[in-house]
């Protein structure tokens, strides 16, 4: 996927994380980790015997995977769910896995709570591995799927293709210069203002579409149109030494 294409899954995942909670995100869970690996095995409940603590096993880097997803954090209950599965997995599923991760919807990211049980879980279980995964690892995990893969997990076609640059623009070229001027001018005087990417990108989304409320549609069509004067250059920052592809990690923005 191209920088636009990578722009709209993160605003259409987003929003997709908003309403994603207990037995819909365990299943939305399910069918990414079940296109991206092959070896995943999506556990699901079984009467009695339950889950055995666990919600999605990987064969091959020996991982085992716990959902918790719910629509309102409560403090106490992620400390019980979290206890509760990891010694229920170290009893029913000795020997299956090798790395204990929870995978959460919490899309600020982690809260304090869940730090502290990891850390302490580390510590008393030293022979075991633990790890947590939450919105920015699941969006890396659409990242790295084909396009139709990844309409599939969004439920949704993405509408942007490179071949929209070839439309018209030898007759905009003129107007379009204009545009990008007007960008590079008011990026100059963001950049003054803010230290932080993140407000200055801020800053340039207002420019785009002002103070009032639009809808997703509306806001997905703006950071297109500043991924296309950034892809340009008409918004930009010198790299800093060194930087480059593998530096980048998965490439999506925020």
């Amino acid at each position: 996927m191209d920088y636009e294409q990578r722009i709209f899954v993160r605003l259409k995942f987003d929003d997709l994380l908003i309403d994603l909670f207990g037995t819909a995100f365990e299943q939305f869970f399910h069918d990414l980790m079940s296109l991206r690996y092959a070896d995943f095995l999506p556990v699901r409940t079984a009467g009695k015997l339950g889950d055995q603590g666990a919600d999605g096993l990987a064969l091959c880097s020996g991982k085992m995977y716990v959902c918790y997803a719910p629509e309102v954090f409560d403090e106490a209950k992620v400390r019980r769910k979290f206890r509760a599965d990891l010694a229920n997995a170290m009893v029913k599923r000795t020997g299956e896995f090798r790395t204990f991760v929870f995978v959460h919807n919490d899309r600020r990211g982690m809260h304090p709570v869940l730090t502290s049980e990891l850390v302490k879980a580390s510590t008393a279980n030293p022979l075991l591995r633990f790890e947590h995964m939450g919105r920015r690892a699941l969006l890396a995990e659409i990242g790295r799927l084909d396009k139709a893969s990844a309409e599939d997990i969004l439920g949704c076609p993405i509408p942007v293709d490179s071949l929209v640059y070839g439309v018209g623009m030898e007759e905009l070229a003129e107007l379009l210069d204009e545009i990008a001027e007007g960008f590079s001018v008011f990026y100059r005087g963001a950049r003054r203002l803010w230290d932080e990417p993140e407000d200055i990108l801020n800053d340039l989304h207002f420019y785009v579409l002002g103070n009032m409320h639009h809808p997703p549609r509306v806001q997905r069509n703006a950071w297109v149109i500043l991924a296309y004067f950034f892809e340009r250059c008409h918004i930009f920052e010198a790299p800093p030494a060194g930087w480059g592809l593998e530096s980048a990690g998965t490439g999506f923005p925020g």
